[in-house]
């Protein structure tokens, strides 16, 4: 119900007018997802080593990320496309950590 007290109609919610999820929580789920790269880089800087690390399954969630980035520029969402931008530098990191470690431990 609106603050009127009117339902909301279909018509209203294929307008936009009715959101059902609060934007609040995209950008929380973004922060939880490109925060679960922190464990990753820290193991990987505390045992000087990225072989518990695979970079085939890091490309494919960083080229998964990036299709959906564009998606996000296409439609105009600023919470998606910073969440975007939030998710590729976090797997960016993770990448060239592991990267890093396997060029000075060879």
């Amino acid at each position: 119900m609106s603050t009127t007290g009117q339902k909301k109609s279909a018509r209203d919610i294929e307008n936009g007018d009715f959101r059902m999820i609060p934007s609040l929580l995209p950008i929380m789920a973004y922060i939880l997802i490109a925060s679960a790269a922190i464990p990753s880089i820290y193991r990987m800087r505390k045992n000087r080593s990225s072989k518990d690390v695979s970079l085939l399954w890091q490309g494919m969630i960083f080229a998964g990320v990036i299709v959906i980035f564009v998606y996000a520029l296409q439609v105009g969402e600023i919470v998606f496309i910073l969440g975007g931008i939030l998710n590729i530098i976090s797997i960016s990191t993770v990448i060239a950590t592991a990267m890093w470690y396997r060029r000075h431990n060879a």
